[in-house]
């Protein structure tokens, strides 16, 4: 069987593709490491009065909810990548068993 998937896409389309994908994860990537200094990054982006609200329900609700989002981007970029054709399906091992003689 073929992957017609991959044929039909038309290459500006794959670059799009990837790009967005490479795009989101990085996304994902500066936003996992961003929790090392969370409320300079929150205040960066402007949501730091949100987030401390957000805190006063439970202090880890910031840190859950920034990784909740850090996970969509990471999905959505590994789709992206898919459908660009830059990830391949890994490929199943075959067990092999012995089998019996008969006699």
């Amino acid at each position: 069987m073929t992957d017609h998937t991959a044929q039909h896409i038309k290459l500006p389309a794959r670059r799009a593709l990837s790009a967005a994908g490479w795009a989101n994860i990085s996304i994902a990537a500066v936003q996992g490491i961003g929790l090392i200094w969370a409320w300079s990054m929150f205040r960066a982006v402007g949501i730091e009065e949100d987030m401390r609200e957000l805190a006063t329900q439970g202090a880890a609700l910031p840190y859950i909810l920034t990784l909740i989002t850090c996970a969509a981007f990471a999905v959505f970029g590994l789709y992206g990548l898919s459908g660009a054709a830059d990830l391949r399906r890994p490929r199943a091992r075959r067990v092999r068993t012995r089998r019996r003689l008969r006699r």
